[in-house]
């Protein structure tokens, strides 16, 4: 009864994004099952983002808020059985999993914890989304063929989530953080994969190239960040597919096509590169992590 009535009264989802310096919010009242109002801010500062929120929600009877949920401490295990947690190296006692299909999505248990005990002063968190839901939501919206072997990444600013997928069944996950540390030496990065058959030096040359041209010091630097993620990116994806052909643990069926949700602008360099390593063309469909949320909110939410 309460659901029924309950979209007759003025709501509030709340869909934020905590980055470092740049946290972001995007509301919209709904009554009736349509947009009323749509908020919108970003702060470098988080106190004030959440700040924001208690004021907002003042107004609402019924609110609610999401979090894109990027800490490293998660991951995808291609079974229902929590028993198999031990093989892929994952510790059940110690995340918390929900099943998606085939698989388990999995977070650290203290990892979910910061997170809600950010919101704990402005109405306490409702719904974590992580970038591996995220990208299985896009996979469905885009309708995979089930015939076909497709590797998926979901790209948000610093961090990538991996997928391998039948149609909808999940064949491996990973998730990676790609942001680009200002005392590290990409030469030396023994996190990513470490196999000669890729030529990373080939792109770190091509990206120092094109910075080369940059004569702005804050373009130069915004471009700096940019190629750096690229490139990590390309390595952790290059070193996924790795560890899905040669890990007895999967079938290491061959992968037929890629696709990448995109929320930057991937350049086409970084394309042509990737596929000229890998022999799969990347299509790119664009996506926004916020409206993502919001139609995962919607929908679990039933408004």
């Amino acid at each position: 009864m309460f659901f029924s009535l309950r979209k007759y009264m003025l709501q509030l989802f709340i869909c934020v994004v905590l980055e470092e310096k740049h946290n972001v919010l995007r509301a919209h009242s709904l009554k009736n099952g349509k947009i009323v109002q749509t908020y919108e801010k970003s702060f470098e500062e988080r106190e004030k983002l959440l700040d924001y929120i208690a004021n907002l929600s003042k107004d609402f009877q019924l609110f609610y808020i999401s979090v894109f949920f990027n800490s490293t401490a998660q991951g995808v295990v291609p079974s229902l059985d929590i028993k198999d947690f031990e093989k892929f190296g994952v510790n059940a006692k110690n995340v918390q999993s929900i099943v998606v299909n085939n698989a388990r999505i999995y977070a650290a248990k203290n990892a979910l914890s910061e997170f809600r005990n950010v919101f704990k002063d402005c109405g306490g968190l409702d719904l974590i989304y992580s970038p591996l839901i995220l990208l299985y939501h896009q996979s469905l919206v885009v309708g995979l063929d089930s015939d076909k072997i497709t590797l998926c990444i979901y790209r948000h600013i610093t961090c990538v989530g991996v997928m391998i997928l039948k149609g909808k069944q999940i064949l491996f996950g990973s998730f990676f953080d790609i942001s680009e540390d200002e005392n590290k030496d990409l030469s030396d990065d023994e996190s990513a994969s470490k196999d000669e058959n890729y030529d990373f030096q080939g792109l770190e040359k091509m990206l120092n190239e094109k910075l080369d041209t940059l004569h702005d010091e804050t373009t130069y630097k915004a471009n700096l960040n940019d190629f750096a993620n690229d490139m990590n990116m390309c390595r952790y994806v290059f070193s996924s597919i790795q560890e899905y052909y040669n890990n007895a643990l999967y079938k290491g069926e061959f992968i037929d096509e890629f696709i990448i949700f995109d929320t930057e602008n991937i350049s086409d360099a970084v394309l042509d590169y990737i596929e000229g390593e890998i022999f799969l063309k990347p299509r790119v469909i664009k996506v926004d992590t916020l409206d993502s949320m919001n139609d995962l909110m919607r929908k679990e939410l039933k408004a």
